[in-house]
């Protein structure tokens, strides 16, 4: 059995050379030999990094393949969900008799409010299942060299889910090819499209208001709660009953869903902002109560995670410039029908298109993975200082990479030929079953892979 992989880590003793290093190309064709910083040593994906490069495009290509099927079927399926949560429709199977009364005038007010959370809570339970779907598809088929990146993936493609099948799924008729091909054959008809939106507010504000008590709900924790008292029944203490019932499920209530769900809170608040003024102030509730409750769990209640250093915000942030370009072509729309001003208020609002997108290409200018090689350089000498003070030689080394086939083969430690920076198979960091993240104590230690 081979032993050699694609992929390997360099440990380098200041963060100059690691720097330097990082920015040389090595070989003639530079996509042969690349080099990029890897994840926190217990976030690392090693079974992914030792994938043949070739095996690794493939099934990149398979899971794209099969995330573009579930989003061109999922359409008819909330569809039909929601269809069936129409009153009128409950009214007409014998076990709902006792809806009858709702068909009365003076019960117009309930019936139209049991409408709205039927039709919402409907659409929320066919998404709910949704996390967990691309989890699978992406830990299966797509390669990653972290369970960061997992969770990272999660939030781009549940978004776009989210986006069509929550926020544009009012204005698609029958289904998402079927729109599509209607937009290919007249451009026009995209305004079409969001023209329709406005019509659908009152169902955003029952979506919106239904959020609060799901992002409360967190605060219980009623997963890993049932989960602690089982293995506390079982017999196991109670600080070995909480690490095994921790982490959360990392499919619905992991950082890349989290992220999802509050971006497009903010695209509906932002889309029907000058539609439906309620939905801002209803957003501006639910991201009140967000923050008091993540603030709580992810300081006193859950166990720490590895980070990505801030991916997760920036790629909520260019989510919300997607949702500020649906805003426009939406108020577009709309002013292209006024009656005054000869498509004057139009032709601002494309203009405002325009500086939306320069403002778009302004972000991407910015280099935020990266400190400048002056603050790197002026971190080593503070660094050299402190060891010059406290006598150590060095940095100190925290955190380890290591490769799987180099690992013990039976049990006792490795024999003394063995690097002692590699860690036995037999002491790997516990899994997370559903985004493969590590979890331990250890910290990141500096190097390239």
């Amino acid at each position: 059995k081979s032993v050699c992989s694609s992929s390997g880590f360099v440990t380098f003793t200041t963060r100059r050379w690691k720097r330097l290093a990082s920015r040389e190309q090595l070989k003639a064709d530079a996509s042969l030999l690349t080099m990029q910083t890897p994840p926190d040593p217990n976030d690392v994906r090693y079974e992914d990094l030792a994938w043949d490069p070739s095996l690794q495009a493939t099934n990149n290509m398979i899971a794209n393949f099969l995330v573009f099927l579930i989003f061109m079927s999922w359409l008819p399926l909330t569809i039909a969900l929601t269809g069936l949560t129409q009153l009128e429709e409950l009214m007409s199977y014998k076990a709902f008799f006792w809806l009858q009364p709702l068909k009365q005038e003076r019960f117009a007010f309930l019936k139209s409010t049991l409408e709205g959370i039927c039709s919402t809570l409907a659409l929320k339970v066919v998404l709910a299942f949704l996390p967990s779907i691309l989890v699978a598809i992406i830990y299966n088929f797509r390669t990653l060299k972290s369970g960061n990146l997992v969770q990272l993936s999660l939030q781009n493609r549940y978004f776009m889910f989210l986006l069509v099948f929550v926020v544009l799924v009012s204005g698609i008729n029958m289904t998402l090819i079927h729109s599509l091909a209607d937009i290919v054959e007249n451009p026009n008809n995209i305004f079409v499209l969001f023209s329709r939106l406005p019509s659908s507010s009152n169902f955003y504000i029952s979506y919106v208001v239904l959020g609060w008590f799901t992002i409360t709900m967190n605060l219980l924790r009623i997963a890993p709660v049932i989960k602690y008292l089982i293995f506390y029944w079982s017999g196991l203490s109670p600080q070995d009953a909480r690490n095994h019932a921790e982490p959360e499920d990392q499919d619905s209530d992991g950082m890349g869903s989290r992220m999802a769900k509050a971006t497009i809170m903010m695209t509906i608040a932002l889309v029907f902002s000058t539609c439906s003024p309620t939905i801002p102030t209803a957003a501006l509730v639910y991201f009140i109560l967000g923050a008091r409750v993540s603030r709580w769990n992810v300081l006193y209640a859950e166990t720490k995670k590895p980070d990505l250093g801030g991916a997760f915000w920036v790629l909520s942030l260019k989510h919300i410039f997607a949702s500020l370009g649906i805003y426009v072509l939406l108020m577009c729309a709309i002013m292209l029908k006024a009656r005054w001003g000869n498509g004057l208020p139009a032709a601002g609002i494309f203009l405002c298109g325009l500086a939306l997108m320069y403002s778009y290409w302004s972000f991407e200018q910015i280099v935020w993975e990266t400190l400048p090689f002056e603050e790197i350089a002026e971190a080593d000498i503070e660094d050299r200082k402190r060891t010059l003070i406290s006598g150590a030689v060095g940095l100190e080394q925290v955190g380890e990479y290591w490769q799987v086939e180099l690992g013990k083969m039976s049990t006792g430690r490795a024999d003394e030929n063995v690097d002692p920076g590699l860690v036995d198979q037999t002491e790997q960091p516990s899994v997370s079953a559903s985004s493969t993240q590590r979890w331990s104590l250890s910290k990141a230690s500096a190097g390239i892979a």
